[in-house]
């Protein structure tokens, strides 16, 4: 039997496997009781609330961001039967539930009662039992009166909904993204973020501005959470048109709110000269995040903004280059040795890795991709293992093949570049590249590409996964 047809049955079987374990572990939770609903008072000031939490409610300067990128209405409204204290459900909604698992199986739903209270139904596992609680307005006031808000606001865009929850199951914590008012003028909506932990039911208000929203980026680890926002400075205590948020999740503490970390600009940028724009792009590692980086002179109105890329270490508050050392600080992109890529000193080899990365997210220049490769290409990931391959050849990764994983192909990003080892016309270079395999949450490898020159053209040889333990991607925080 050939590799194709042996990979294809592995996939159908390997699915099979799956679909039928979480069928089992859902029957075997759901004969469970549902646990008491969730009432605890929230107190003044936006403090924490829950048993056993008296933690303060951190939150940047503001009301509100906005969060655009390809989120889904959510409008799946139908009359409900359920009783709930007595009091029953008429109206509810789901709600878009990003980075699901198993081990919780988390669903959401905005309701409103027959008292007219609005509620936010959080249903989730604990420890194999089924559990509900339940958020009402004393705990989030963002949820008082909000579809009577919303069908005041008809003709406006979406708005006065629960956007989306963020599952971060390393830490039992579920993110609540609300939206409130749009503001037509701005293209910014009234933005909040809570954190709720699905173990103790604690509740924590974490940012709250208005803007366009950038959504929430977990690092692989998932000890940290990222995004930024468009904000509007006609609105705002700070110049800049977009802003950086970081948080810590295992204590929901703000390590970078509004691009600032302990009341200074990020980096440790020295002097008030210039006004930087941060927006968040990816995790880099667990501890680096890839950020846009745009600057210009605070009394340079018609001066030309310089942009670049940029690493970021929050944990070190510094900017890195790719192997981790601290990079040189400047005020213009041109010359940086920061992590940003000067495309005029890039290699040809490194040129075109990028264009077969770009060109297999697109239909359109597939075939184009596929001719940078060697007859000779082969490429080894260890999720590969699980199907009993060590490595897929060329010949293996042909549209019909492709399709089998084809979601997983189109998510790949070539990241960032760390090191480039040139010997004659052969070039070794060492990269992050990050998948996604539901489409919403990504997770970043380290790779190795060997490519060689034939008759005057690069092509590629092979690509394999690296070790995050060994340099340089251990000295680059991975």
């Amino acid at each position: 039997m050939n590799k194709r047809i042996f990979f294809s049955i592995a996939v159908l079987v390997f699915i099979s496997l799956a679909v039928a374990a979480f069928v089992m572990f859902d029957d075997s939770g759901k004969n469970k009781e549902h646990e008491d609903n969730y009432s605890s008072t929230s107190r003044a000031g936006g403090e924490s609330t829950g048993p056993d939490n008296g933690a303060k409610s951190v939150s940047a300067s503001g009301e509100g961001s906005d969060a655009q990128n390809g989120q889904d209405k959510s409008e799946s409204f139908y009359d409900s039967a359920a009783e709930t204290d007595g009091c029953e459900s008429i109206k509810t909604e789901d709600v878009k539930i990003i980075g699901n698992s198993p081990e919780y199986d988390l669903k959401a739903f905005l309701c409103l009662d027959s008292k007219g209270e609005n509620y936010l139904s959080i249903e989730y596992y604990l420890d194999g039992s089924s559990t509900v609680k339940k958020l009402y307005g004393k705990d989030i006031p963002e949820l008082n009166d909000i579809f009577a808000k919303r069908e005041g606001a008809a003709g406006k865009r979406d708005c006065y909904r629960v956007k989306a929850i963020y599952l971060n199951a390393v830490y039992s914590k579920a993110y609540i993204v609300i939206e409130e008012e749009y503001f037509k003028e701005a293209d910014a909506a009234r933005t909040s973020v809570y954190a709720f932990n699905l173990k103790n039911s604690s509740l924590k208000k974490l940012f709250s501005d208005i803007g366009r929203f950038i959504d929430m980026q977990f690092s692989k680890n998932y000890k940290y959470m990222g995004f930024s926002y468009y904000d509007n400075p006609a609105s705002s205590v700070f110049q800049e048109n977009s802003l950086l948020e970081i948080i810590k999740c295992e204590t929901d503490e703000s390590i970078v709110s509004g691009s600032r970390s302990k009341g200074e600009i990020i980096g440790g940028r020295s002097g008030n000269e210039y006004v930087y724009d941060y927006v968040f792009l990816a995790w880099n590692s667990g501890k680096v995040a890839r950020l846009s980086e745009t600057m210009w002179k605070k009394q340079g109105e018609n001066e030309e903004k310089k942009k670049r890329e940029v690493l970021y270490d929050v944990e070190r508050n510094i900017f890195v280059n790719p192997d981790g050392s601290a990079a040189k600080e400047e005020n213009a992109p041109a010359g940086s040795s920061g992590a940003s890529e000067n495309k005029s000193n890039e290699s040809e080899a490194i040129g075109i890795l990028k264009n077969f990365y770009s060109g297999m997210a697109s239909q359109k220049d597939y075939a184009k991709a596929m001719g940078l490769l060697s007859s000779e290409f082969t490429l080894e990931l260890n999720l590969l293992k699980q199907f009993g391959f060590n490595a897929l050849t060329k010949d293996d990764i042909d549209l019909e093949t492709a399709s089998l994983y084809s979601e997983l192909l189109k998510s790949a990003r070539l990241e960032s570049i760390l090191k480039e080892e040139t010997a004659g016309k052969s070039s070794k270079i060492y990269f992050y590249q990050s998948l996604s395999l539901d489409g919403e949450t990504r997770f970043t490898l380290p790779m190795i590409a060997q490519l060689k020159k034939e008759n005057g053209a690069w092509k590629i040889f092979s690509a394999r996964e690296g070790n995050a333990n060994e340099p340089p991607f251990s000295a680059a925080g991975q």
